[in-house]
């Protein structure tokens, strides 16, 4: 397996910062790398500075998260111009969205006692180039500070913290959670010059013909999340629909940080990567 084109730094929620992951993609193999944080592209220069001086091929990326028959999908956007106005609108929206929730968490939780030992300013003072703040940075200053071990990472989201609709609910009356349209993001990724990829499509197989009518280019082949069965009808489904394939770790295996918090889940899986026989097909824009 060559390319690892599905991953998240401490830009968004992920263990390591960018810089870190090219170092390690490179360490573990792999010939090219893409970052996709959440809802941002913040931490994309800093990779691939670090990329370029080892080596790796790598690629603008990011993972939108949008709405669309009646359940949450995720795309990832590749090689795209972040600056188009649609695109940054989007950006914009995903990246405060999480951070006003994450705030209104952390303020819920101290006023149950909990988390009093780090304040909101210290969380954005600590991550001064983030657009994107969560649940993640929060307990990373905690760490910190002294007060948490990496072995509460699991407990520690939870109650207040875990993801629940009545948490969410909740959160709706205090502020607005933008909910973009699956078929709005894959229009506006194509309109900026990208290639739109569904993620992680576990139980979302079915919707890959109405999506391709919308714009989308690619499937996430490859990834932890999917069955066997699902990654080989995604490979399949590729072919018939002339889309690129795609894979990458994303929370799981090394590059995921399981290797700090579950060393049970540290091996990285064949699937979690793609050839570079793909890779090179979306780097070459091979099918448009």
């Amino acid at each position: 397996m060559f390319a690892n084109m599905h991953n998240h730094s401490t830009f968004s929620d992920g263990v390591y910062t960018p810089e870190q992951l090219a170092k390690m993609a490179k360490e573990n193999g792999y010939g090219a790398f893409v970052l996709t944080d959440h809802d941002t592209v913040q931490g994309t220069y800093f990779m691939q500075k670090v990329a370029r001086k080892e080596g790796l091929l790598t690629l603008l990326g990011c993972e939108f998260t949008t709405v669309e028959f009646a359940c949450g999908i995720h795309l990832l956007g590749f090689d795209f111009n972040p600056d188009t106005p649609k695109i940054r609108a989007f950006l914009q929206a995903g990246a405060n969205k999480e951070r006003r929730r994450t705030q209104l968490l952390l303020k819920w939780a101290q006023e149950k006692g909990r988390c009093t030992e780090v304040t909101w300013q210290e969380v954005t003072e600590a991550y001064p180039y983030n657009d994107y703040l969560c649940n993640n940075h929060i307990f990373n200053v905690l760490l910190e500070k002294g007060a948490r071990t990496e072995e509460e990472y699991f407990e520690f989201f939870d109650p207040d913290f875990k993801w629940n609709p009545i948490t969410e609910e909740k959160i709706c009356q205090h502020i607005q959670l933008p909910r973009h349209s699956t078929k709005d993001v894959i229009r506006a990724i194509r309109e900026a010059g990208g290639v739109p990829v569904i993620a992680h499509p576990h139980e979302q197989l079915h919707l890959i013909p109405e999506l391709v009518e919308a714009g989308l280019m690619g499937i996430e082949c490859n990834h932890p999340e999917l069955s066997d069965e699902e990654v080989e009808t995604a490979h399949r489904m590729a072919e018939e629909y002339h889309l690129y394939k795609t894979g990458g770790t994303d929370h799981s295996g090394i590059l995921g940080g399981y290797d700090k918090t579950n060393p049970e889940l540290c091996c990285e899986l064949p699937r979690n990567s793609v050839s570079k026989e793909d890779f090179m097909a979306l780097y070459e824009r091979r099918l448009g």
